[in-house]
């Protein structure tokens, strides 16, 4: 894994909200952006909430990780039954799911 991957789960190791991390871009090493899904932990178990506070926290994030990555970076947020997470699970490589 190249030195931004492992920055990139660090990153997604100190914030508790995220449980898992996915990787959209192909080639990235040829690339100037990337697209990463985010699995949000749930708020109560209130999915709604949490894309709420992704919605909050995306432009900060998204920040982060452009400086961690050196390259613009697009955040897509995956909430268990919504269609976005199916079609990211099935085109994205995971970089890094927390432990159960």
């Amino acid at each position: 894994m190249s030195d931004w991957k492992d920055d990139i789960v660090h990153w997604a190791r100190r914030n508790e909200g995220v449980w898992e991390l996915w990787l959209l871009s192909q080639n990235v090493e040829a690339t100037d952006a990337l697209t990463i899904g985010v699995v949000l932990a749930p708020a109560d178990g209130d999915h709604s909430r949490t894309l709420g506070d992704f919605s909050l926290l995306d432009a900060r994030w998204r920040s982060e990780l452009r400086a961690i990555a050196r390259r613009q970076v697009r955040l897509e947020p995956m909430v268990p039954g919504y269609p976005g997470d199916t079609t990211i699970r099935s085109a994205g490589t995971c970089l890094w799911k927390r432990p159960a």
